[in-house]
């Protein structure tokens, strides 16, 4: 009798199987070198660890939350790109409102390049995306290597020299007198095209151009509500995650010599079992399975994550000791904290597509 193939929660993100089970596979390494004394004996070296320099791990539940900011970032990059693609239409059909000479001149690619200015202040400079429109990347957030960093570091430098500069913002002489040309020549830009986009703006609402034209209206909002439903959907889809980290913090039994003397690495794989097969996936699969994977924790979709956590959840009868109750007390304030957050940011993308940009 054919075993019944057993459904997955939620499709696979790689292959898109709906039937299987998740594996979950852990090992670790020792961070201690093995040497040989000069007799020919192996022995661990407990007492001189492998040197590192590391950077102090976040909170994993910190971490995970912080991506929800990102989000809002893409999201409201997002509702610029859409609007950035009504300019040629606007000006198509109303050209009576758009000066074509003078010194009051505007034009379709200066208010374009106007908007396209915003993603690169959120963007670092050495980063390949800077020169592509509406690609936000997240080490401004944590480095400050973006637009506003660099400006900060532009002033300073004008009233200080370059080797002082160097010292407050812990940088290299010619690391800043590379960039110092980069910051001037993207600042031009900001002057000369966000001052466009800016009377472009002031135009459009003034003739209320999007609340009159219902079918420029109807289409860009419709495209704003679709991204705004994304962004509430990854947003429940990151606190998923953030509560699954913090319940797991508190049952873990945490061995702080262990920690210390191993690095721990897990991957998950999907497991498809396949009843048929044709004679060339055979030899691939000789086994009549398909491994997808391997997919790290942030990788997987948060269903299968719970769904795995709940078939194979271990009990732990140990007492938590007062600690681990404060450390997942924390966690839990972080996660209600999101959880006000993240509404307040939807309505602020709202007010952008509804008022803002209209």
């Amino acid at each position: 009798m054919p075993r019944q193939k057993q459904q997955l929660v939620k499709p696979c993100p790689r292959c898109g199987r709906d039937t299987g089970f998740v594996y979950l596979r852990k090992w670790s390494r020792s961070n201690y070198k093995q040497k040989i004394d000069y007799n020919g004996n192996k022995y661990l070296d407990y007492d001189d660890p492998v040197k590192k320099k590391l950077i102090q791990e976040p909170d994993p539940v910190e971490a995970i939350l912080s991506e929800g900011s990102m989000i809002f970032v893409r999201s409201y990059l997002q509702i610029m790109k859409e609007f950035r693609d009504l300019v040629p239409e606007i000006f198509k059909k109303y050209p009576q409102l758009f000066p074509s000479s003078g010194y009051e001149e505007l034009n379709i690619e200066s208010v374009r390049r106007g908007i396209d200015v915003i993603p690169r202040t959120l963007t670092p400079l050495s980063s390949p995306s800077f020169d592509n429109n509406f690609i936000p990347d997240k080490r401004s957030r944590y480095y400050g290597l973006d637009f506003f960093h660099w400006s900060e570091i532009g002033i300073f430098s004008a009233r200080h020299s370059f080797r002082k500069t160097a010292k407050k913002f812990n940088l290299s002489v010619n690391g800043i007198r590379k960039q110092m040309p980069v910051i001037d020549q993207f600042a031009k830009e900001i002057i000369n095209y966000v001052q466009d986009f800016l009377r472009f703006l002031s135009i459009v609402k003034m003739s209320k151009i999007m609340s009159t034209d219902e079918e420029l209206r109807s289409r860009y909002h419709a495209i704003c509500e679709t991204i705004i439903k994304k962004s509430e959907d990854e947003c429940i889809s990151i606190i998923k995650k953030a509560e699954l980290v913090a319940n797991d913090s508190i049952n873990i039994d945490c061995d702080g010599n262990m920690q210390k003397q191993a690095h721990n690495y897990q991957y998950y794989y999907i497991i498809h079992q396949v009843d048929s097969l044709d004679s060339e996936s055979r030899i691939i699969h000789h086994d009549g399975k398909i491994r997808c994977g391997p997919f790290t924790e942030s990788q997987m979709p948060i269903e299968l994550l719970l769904e795995y956590r709940r078939r194979h959840q271990i009990k732990n009868d140990k007492t938590s000791n007062r600690l681990d109750v404060h450390s997942y007390n924390a966690k839990l304030n972080k996660i209600r904290s999101f959880c006000i957050y993240y509404p307040k940011q939807i309505e602020r993308l709202r007010n952008i597509c509804y008022h803002e940009l209209s």
